[in-house]
């Protein structure tokens, strides 16, 4: 009797440690060891505005080479917006990145993907010719994060310096696995892309060319990863339907990245001066004004101050009475809607309403345009008050520290200034004023918080 249940407590922690054993052999391994066995598969193509060489339709070909190849993420260069719903492909999810934004012509980048996207965002690309970007979008693929830069460089050297630098910088506001993809009309070793601080896809496995489609020379469609990854194919796919030629690309995922936040990447196209202020600041800061005038040595001064994302409450007085009043703001990149002509410009507009202490109210339309970083516009309509009812102020940067400005109102009377910056987010600025019935002299001083 002893020596079975000797024999049976054997049989049990036998049993046991064969359970333990089983437990630990199932285990779902670490996140890295799982990023090991994620392997991606990237297709890049330049549409050519979704017609072949012989100016014939490429989108159904474009359907049947996705359904061949069927890659997990589609980077799509030279796409019309009206192009989307003929790409369509089952599975798929979309997402547009029009440079050129009309009212009835939207081109750019599209992207395409079975998987789930975090989110998704557009950057423009600096240059004066056609106006280029790059769409950012992050994904989910079994539980792992990437990633995916897509663009089309420009053909002039200087504006596909600007743009390499400015994809670089915004790939530094991204950790964790990142692939850029697109049209680069630049060859992987073209000096440009010498200190691009990524690998090429085709780098130690096959060098390939993709354009011309017919008899190709350059290879100028390419795929870039950092060290999140390893190449593990990469190869041409000879499609007739563009004049490039699609690439196919496969990626292992090494490393596992973080959840992909949306980090803030600052706009690089307008600089911090107070003089010119930055649209985005303009409707979120809190303001000082003071003005003083030689008629009569009258004093005016105004506050304003935030109280929510796009509005704000402002103080007023103008040397005879007090005023109240609450103003909307609202930025626009007028890059969304005017690209096309080359427009490189973003827009502050202020709606506000005030009253003053006899019961008297003022409606006002506020719209201040920076064009670039050495001019800006100031426009305003006014209704009721004692303001003019329309004014309109130019402003100009000769040098970093000095600002000119001219302007008229509907009193006829013309407006020559200059103003400094003597310190951090002040400015003082001497105004001269002339009109039909008086001369005077204005000094303001304006701070922001």
């Amino acid at each position: 009797m002893k020596q079975q249940n000797k024999k049976l407590a054997k049989q049990v922690k036998i049993g046991i440690v064969f359970i333990v054993l089983f437990f630990i052999i199932s285990k779902p391994a670490p996140a890295a060891e799982r990023a090991n066995l994620l392997t991606i598969k990237i297709l890049t193509l330049n549409l050519h505005n979704g017609i072949d060489m012989n100016n014939q339709s490429n989108l159904t070909r474009f359907a049947q080479l996705i359904a061949a190849e069927q890659p997990d993420i589609i980077a799509l260069q030279e796409v019309q917006r009206n192009h989307l719903h003929h790409l369509q492909v089952s599975g798929y999810r979309s997402i547009a990145g029009p440079n050129v934004n009309c009212v009835f012509f939207r081109f750019g980048n599209a992207l395409f993907t079975r998987h789930k996207i975090v989110y998704h965002r557009h950057h423009y690309l600096p240059g004066q010719k056609e106006q280029r970007g790059v769409d950012e979008v992050a994904i989910e693929i079994d539980g792992q994060y990437l990633r995916v830069l897509n663009t089309h460089i420009g053909l002039g050297r200087d504006e596909q310096k600007q743009q390499i630098d400015e994809i670089s910088r915004i790939s530094r506001y991204l950790p964790g696995p990142l692939i850029i993809t697109g049209d680069f009309n630049l060859e992987p070793f073209h000096e440009l892309l010498t200190d691009f601080n990524f690998n090429e896809v085709s780098s130690g496995i096959a060098f390939y060319k993709t354009y011309p489609a017919v008899q190709p020379r350059f290879h100028i469609d390419q795929i870039w990863h950092n060290d999140y990854f390893q190449s593990v194919e990469a190869r041409p796919v000879l499609w007739q339907g563009s004049d490039h030629l699609p690439v196919v690309a496969g990626l292992k995922l090494m490393n596992a990245g973080s959840f992909p936040e949306q980090v803030a990447i600052p706009d690089p196209t307008l600089q911090h001066n107070p003089l010119l202020p930055d649209v985005e600041d303009y409707p979120a800061k809190t303001r000082l004004a003071i003005d003083l005038r030689n008629t009569f040595c009258s004093l005016s001064g105004s506050i304003q101050v935030p109280i929510k994302k796009r509005f704000s409450v402002k103080a007023r007085y103008n040397g005879r009475e007090s005023e109240l009043g609450i103003i909307y703001s609202k930025t626009i990149d007028l890059r969304d809607y005017f690209s096309y002509s080359r427009m490189r410009s973003k827009a502050a507009w202020e709606f506000s309403a005030a009253t003053n202490l006899s019961g008297e109210s003022r409606l006002e339309w506020s719209q201040y345009y920076r064009w670039g970083n050495q001019s800006g516009s100031k426009i305003v309509f006014a209704s009721g008050g004692q303001q003019p009812n329309w004014s309109w102020e130019q402003y100009y940067l000769p040098l970093e520290p000095l600002r000119l400005m001219i302007g008229v109102n509907g009193d006829s009377e013309l407006t020559i200034g200059t103003a400094i910056a003597p310190a951090k987010n002040h400015t003082i600025e001497l105004q001269y004023i002339t009109g039909r019935t008086e001369n005077r002299y204005s000094l303001n001083w304006n701070y922001s918080i």
